[in-house]
């Protein structure tokens, strides 16, 4: 027995035996193989995207892209900010080790250290 496959599966060789290419087809049973083969035909044609679709879809994409395009500000204050506090933890780290080693050969030098905190230009 055929299984449904094989039935409906329509053979090169079937359709030159069944058609003249001069004359045209040679029997009747010819336009239910050719029904055949244009019946996925209409079945695509059902399952084509009409406009509204395709501008509904754009405009999804659209607002997903304005998201992401949106994210990238925000990505980009908080890589600078850790940016300057990587600079600034290093700077403090160069300066500390400086006066280690100043420390290390001449104790006088802490007495360049302030004894009190300086106050800021910056107006509050």
């Amino acid at each position: 027995m055929k299984s449904r496959k094989q039935a409906n599966s329509i053979r090169i060789d079937d359709l030159l035996t069944k058609v003249d290419i001069k004359g045209g087809s040679k029997s009747k049973s010819d336009k239910i193989i050719f029904g055949a083969i244009k019946k996925p035909v209409t079945e695509l044609r059902k399952l084509r995207f009409n406009m509204i679709e395709i501008v509904v879809s754009l405009l999804i994409t659209l607002v997903v892209l304005l998201a992401v395009i949106s994210l990238f500000d925000s990505g980009l204050t908080m890589n600078e900010d850790a940016h300057n506090r990587i600079n600034a933890g290093d700077s403090m780290d160069q300066f500390l080790h400086q006066m280690t080693s100043r420390l290390e050969q001449d104790w006088n030098q802490a007495e360049a250290f302030p004894l009190e905190k300086p106050e800021s230009n910056a107006d509050p």
